[in-house]
């Protein structure tokens, strides 16, 4: 999976997330679990519209995931499952009021977006 010259390579929100890694504020580290998934989300997006198979943007995120569940072999079916237990992860960063060990999960989520995204490239 390839970007255009002109387009943002969405890996980048990676780097934003592993910056995250060295604040020891929670903002910063849910912050740094969001920029995870949107990582590997944005380019399974794209992976998924370069197959002629454009979401909605009301379910844009449902739609994208679900289409490696219902597509594909083993490997879609690793990206499906690995990327629902990073959205858990996501939507509990930004939405619920929650004490966790936000550093392992920002690691956790790291580590997520890093095997979606290379097993995306493999596709």
């Amino acid at each position: 999976m390839s970007t255009l010259p002109n387009e943002f390579d969405w890996r980048r929100f990676l780097n934003v997330a592993q910056e995250c890694l060295g604040h020891t504020d929670e903002e910063w580290l849910r912050t740094g679990v969001g920029r995870a998934y949107y990582a590997c989300f944005l380019c399974a997006r794209d992976y998924q519209q370069s197959q002629n198979q454009s979401p909605d943007l009301q379910t844009a995120h449902q739609k994208v995931w679900n289409y490696y569940r219902d597509h594909g072999g083993r490997v879609h079916k690793q990206i499906f499952q690995m990327a629902s237990r990073l959205k858990r992860k996501r939507t509990l960063a930004d939405y619920e009021q929650c004490t966790l060990a936000w550093l392992e999960e920002l690691k956790t989520s790291i580590s997520l977006s890093e095997k979606i995204i290379k097993l995306l490239d493999g596709l």
